[in-house]
């Protein structure tokens, strides 16, 4: 049943026929549970949404052995068919109403113990807009404002490292009139980067805290529960279209980032979802004419870089075996 509590972060964990991963991610929750004061711990709920009925049974066995503290905070949910992995996605920050930060956290992205004591602690701390958590070890703390009307390179953005969708918790008063665009940018494969970069447009400021510890420990990552790399064609076509919420200079810097930094990779996007290469180009185009003959020389130029690359490989493995 669920509790009509207003908490200060709700974890929303969507997942999809990966019941080890889930597993291995409550356990991680649960050893950083057991760091928080109990009055911490009322101020924390966790949410499983299982996407889809298959392996129902592998699901419950695992919610069901979670243990005390966690077990007190934890709900889950079973869509009854598979509603795609963004749009379970996306459900997570919509339906975040009884809280005060919302944070979506991957199934797979696992949690070192002490991470979920400093979020906690920061969000009620430092009230930021947007936490962002840090990808390695040596990073430091920092707080910054960032404005949009002042940004010209979304790469070099904190905002562009929330990529990762587990690195990002907000604030949801910050993001409540937003997320319409987490919708409009379903098939940008990062409908949660539309929804910051709405929310900084339509409030032209983002109060950022980095968080430097390392937050996660992907040497654990499940292999066997891996999906193979045409589950990324999506991203790699998709992300252009967030370039139509940047402002002007950024925006055409943006695509020609894409589009030129790694030509090939954009170009294998087109063996899952054409149409959505092929969008984003025609967007890519609108905003900067001369992509259309950067773009193919960029192409010719990575290939035949890595084309080179292999026949000289090749030569060195001839050589060696005639020695």
């Amino acid at each position: 049943m669920k509790q009509n509590i207003y908490v200060e972060l709700r974890i929303y964990i969507p997942t999809f026929q990966r019941p080890r991963s889930l597993q291995r991610q409550l356990q991680c929750l649960h050893y950083g549970f057991m760091l928080l004061s109990p009055d911490e711990q009322r101020q924390v709920r966790v949410f499983v949404a299982i996407n889809g009925m298959a392996q129902k049974a592998d699901y419950l066995q695992v919610l069901q052995e979670s243990r005390y503290p966690l077990s007190t905070q934890l709900e889950w949910g079973f869509r009854p068919a598979n509603i795609g992995g963004n749009a379970n996605i996306l459900l997570g920050y919509v339906t975040a109403s009884d809280s005060r930060h919302v944070w979506v956290l991957s199934d797979n992205d696992y949690l070192l113990p002490n991470v979920l004591p400093s979020v906690l602690r920061t969000c009620k701390d430092a009230n930021p807009d947007i936490l962002i958590l840090a990808s390695s070890d040596g990073e430091e703390n920092e707080s910054s404002a960032i404005s949009w009307a002042d940004m010209t390179c979304f790469i070099k953005s904190p905002i562009y490292r929330l990529g990762l969708i587990s690195r990002g918790i907000y604030k949801l008063s910050y993001i409540s009139e937003s997320l319409e665009l987490l919708f409009h940018y379903h098939n940008t494969s990062f409908p949660h980067l539309a929804m910051s970069l709405g929310a900084l447009r339509r409030n032209n400021y983002a109060h950022i805290y980095k968080l430097g510890l390392r937050a996660f420990d992907h040497d654990l990552t499940i292999k066997d529960e891996l999906y193979d790399d045409k589950a990324y064609d999506l991203s790699r076509s998709g992300r252009l279209q967030l370039a139509l919420l940047l402002p002007p200079l950024a925006r055409q810097r943006f695509i020609e980032q894409i589009l030129l930094g790694n030509p090939l990779e954009f170009l294998r996007s087109f063996r899952s979802y054409g149409h959505n290469a092929l969008s984003s180009l025609i967007l890519a185009a609108a905003h900067s004419p001369r992509i259309l003959i950067l773009f193919p020389i960029a192409v010719s130029y990575d290939f035949a870089n890595k084309l080179f690359a292999k026949i000289r490989l090749i030569v060195l493995i001839c050589v060696k075996a005639q020695l």
